[in-house]
């Protein structure tokens, strides 16, 4: 399973278990929620990999990056907490923040975008 995949299926539905429809999304937003209408949602995506190998080429790596954007409503949604709820839970899955922005979506000022970066490493 690509780390999107996992993200998306398997770690954000444990992280966040009270939203029940399951609003995570690998690459693609579905059309209804691109209305802002539904939030929070969550989009996961690949930003790059790279390759590496240790010790006599015997071992390979690939190191992940991914995003994650959670699109909230500031009136509805503790920012603090899906903030830390967010990079706690993928640290404890093993994907390690890198880079974090918070800011007002571009069309909707009640709606906020937090753009969060990890890498994760596995053994090819």
């Amino acid at each position: 399973m690509t780390p999107v995949a996992e993200v998306a299926v398997e770690i954000l539905p444990k992280i966040f278990p009270e939203l029940v429809d399951s609003p995570f999304f690998g690459y693609i937003v579905p059309d209804r929620y691109k209305s802002l209408e539904e939030v929070p949602y969550f989009k996961i995506e690949s930003v790059g990999d790279t390759n590496g190998s240790h010790g006599s080429n015997k071992y390979h790596t690939r190191s992940y990056r991914i995003q994650v954007m959670a699109f909230i409503d500031l009136n509805k949604t503790d920012i603090e907490d899906i903030t830390d709820r967010l990079d706690r839970g993928l640290e404890t899955a093993d994907f390690f923040q890198v880079y974090g922005e918070d800011r007002p979506h571009s069309e909707n000022e009640k709606i906020q975008v937090l753009t969060r970066q990890y890498t994760t490493t596995r053994r090819k």
